[in-house]
């Protein structure tokens, strides 16, 4: 059982053995919900999901080896090791989720009224009537991104807006604060919103940590 990347172990517990699995159907459970979830979880909530399989996994192994067959322990085994490998993979890439919010940002172009978004743990939503005529189908808008937030008139907010995608990184991120290399400079913005900030949203791979689409919105208000 190979790992394939992130979605690599996809062997059940008791791949080489037919008899009677009634010990292992819980872990043989547990790992087909992490699978049929895999697109829309959360970061954290896969990590969650990987340390409850491995968890199983290692109460089963716990069992006196008379009570178990040899051959499914060995299967157990490998799921374990795999979950563990994994695990490990996702924890090392420097990701996470947004701080759930929701906000409205001034509309200073027309009078078709402000934007609002929601903010998710993965994505947003976004009411923006300042659409309506130039670009209709982007009035209402939701999409997976990430966020940060730039408090106009420091290093991090002109570092960003005078720089293109290709010319900004993140490099790490400790607890709330994501650290950004922006033309090898280093800057620290948070994912946690506070009024008066600016919503910088953006596509991010987190294998390479680089950005793409970034977009930086006017600074937000009404903050709940």
């Amino acid at each position: 059982m190979a790992l394939e990347g992130p979605n690599g172990f996809k062997v059940r517990s008791d791949a080489w053995y037919a008899g009677p699995r009634n010990k292992v159907v819980v872990i043989d459970n547990a790992l087909a919900a992490y699978h049929a979830n895999d697109a829309t979880c959360s970061r954290a909530e896969r990590l969650t999901a990987l340390q409850g399989i491995i968890d199983l996994c290692v109460q089963y192994l716990a069992l006196d080896p008379a009570t178990t067959n040899a051959t499914r322990r060995t299967g157990v085994t490998a799921l374990r090791d795999e979950a563990r490998q994994e695990r490990i993979a996702f924890a090392a890439l420097v990701d996470w989720d947004n701080t759930p919010a929701s906000f409205k940002t001034e509309n200073t172009e027309n009078n078709f009224g402000d934007s609002e978004y929601t903010v998710s743990a993965t994505g947003y939503q976004r009411y923006a009537p300042v659409n309506t005529v130039r670009a209709p189908n982007q009035v209402r808008f939701s999409a997976k991104r990430h966020f940060c937030y730039l408090t106009p008139g420091t290093g991090a907010y002109q570092a960003v807006m005078g720089s293109s995608d290709a010319q900004t990184q993140i490099v790490a991120i400790a607890g709330s604060d994501v650290t950004f290399r922006v033309r090898g400079r280093i800057y620290v913005v948070s994912i946690d919103p506070a009024e008066g900030d600016c919503p910088f949203d953006f596509d991010y791979d987190p294998t390479t940590g680089t950005i793409a689409h970034g977009h930086v919105g006017h600074e937000l208000y009404d903050l709940q």
